[in-house]
């Protein structure tokens, strides 16, 4: 033990906003900051950063710094360029860093597997000796670039956030003592409001009693639109009046939201099929839908499903990745198998058309996410993983330094640069 709140200091050098870094500012907003210290450097905007975070944190605690990875500039820059950026940055974000860490004094260097942070975490971690800890929000393999792989794959410790993720780092190779699982917690506070049905249909013009389904995600790839609006397809043709409203952008660089508006047009569900964007109001939203719908496919526990299931709405998904370690088939949602479309729209008729059934899965989902997910029993869970790591790994730590300080007092002695009798 060190004898004061361990400093933590997350390190988010690629992008303003990203999932794994809201769970960050999660942990940040619910621990004990008698027991944990939390600090960020934060990738800089062209607008006020600050107004991406979710919560309020202390100036003092909070620097921005531009390592060339604003994805607010437009027109966006190609991912060429980016790179270009990126590399023209790195003099004077590593003397930032190194600045910002003597000043600080970390205990914890944090990073996701996002590559550039990994990067710079193994780098710093290396400089001053400071355990560095990755928080894998996605699953393990080569696709997460080659350097951060090998970094991951031997990195000391790493937290996996669900078990989907964890065995594939075990299949990595990576020890089973040196990975464990950390879930996410729900935003349960925010999307506990009372249910705006009236609301909801009034901002969209839609009748009052309309059911509506909504996907709220990234519009890329691997979030599953192309398999919702298959199955929306046939949610239609047995119930016309039944609206599926998409909310979310692509990610910078990608067209992924052309393919899917496409497959609308082509589909002839223009008028059914609303795309309403990048939303900031999602509890609000979510608490006027009757679905909440996302069929994704190696699915790294998303928080959509947290927070859907947090406003108490049924969810019906796929059995892919984590997703059944959230959901409770028949519990708190429904699931059916990847690529069954029909089993999927089955599903969502099924919520739809039972309100006994609708009010009970949205019910269980909700006592499933105070009971599992609450931001309490997280923040205590993450905590706990969290101090006992370091108290192994900083042992380890001191004496790996006095190793090192004693290397080299010996090398330089064998240099002849001290007197030697």
């Amino acid at each position: 033990m060190i004898g004061r709140p361990l400093r933590v200091l997350f390190l988010h050098a690629t992008r303003n906003r990203a999932n794994e870094y809201t769970v960050h500012l999660r942990l940040a907003k619910q621990v004990d900051s008698s027991v944990v210290d939390t600090y960020f450097i934060w990738q800089a905007t062209t607008h006020d950063p600050a107004k991406h975070l979710e919560l309020m944190l202390p100036e003092e605690k909070v620097f921005f710094w531009d390592f060339g990875r604003n994805i607010d500039l437009q027109p966006a820059p190609s991912k060429f360029m980016r790179a270009i950026m990126m590399l023209a940055r790195a003099p004077a974000s590593l003397y930032f860093l190194s600045r910002k860490i003597q000043e600080i004094q970390p205990d914890v260097i944090y990073t996701t597997q996002q590559r550039y942070e990994v990067f710079l975490g193994r780098l710093f971690s290396w400089l001053y000796g400071i355990p560095h800890l990755i928080h894998i929000c996605y699953y393990i393999g080569p696709w997460l670039g080659i350097l951060a792989y090998q970094i991951i794959r031997t990195n000391k410790h790493l937290f996996a956030s669900c078990e989907f993720v964890r065995q594939t780092g075990l299949q990595a190779g990576i020890p089973a003592e040196r990975i464990e699982t950390m879930h996410h917690m729900a935003d349960s506070e925010s999307y506990e409001i009372p249910k705006q049905r009236e609301w909801l249909r009034q901002e969209f013009g839609w009748l009052p009693d309309t059911p509506v389904i909504v996907g709220a995600a990234r519009l890329d790839e691997g979030k599953g639109f192309l398999r919702l609006v298959e199955a929306f397809k046939r949610v239609h043709e047995q119930m016309p009046e039944a609206r599926l409203l998409i909310c979310g952008e692509a990610s910078p660089g990608t067209n992924h939201d052309v393919r899917i508006r496409d497959r609308v047009r082509e589909y002839g569900l223009d008028e059914v099929v609303t795309f309403a964007g990048y939303r900031e109001d999602l509890p609000r939203i979510f608490s006027g839908m009757d679905v909440f719908c996302q069929p994704m496919q190696y699915d790294a526990s998303s928080l959509v499903f947290l927070d859907a299931m947090a406003a108490g709405v049924p969810v019906v998904a796929v059995r892919s990745g984590s997703i059944p370690e959230v959901v409770v088939d028949g519990e708190t949602g429904l699931l059916s198998e990847l690529g069954d479309h029909d089993a999927l729209a089955e599903n969502i008729l099924k919520v739809l058309r039972n309100p006994e059934l609708s009010q009970r899965l949205g019910k269980a989902a909700r006592q499933r996410v105070e009971r599992v997910f609450s931001p309490t029993a997280i923040a205590k869970a993450w905590t706990e993983k969290l101090l006992r790591w370091f108290d192994s790994n900083h042992s380890r730590a001191k004496i790996s330094r006095w190793i090192v300080l004693v290397m080299g007092v010996f090398s330089w002695i064998d240099q002849g640069n001290l007197p030697v009798k």
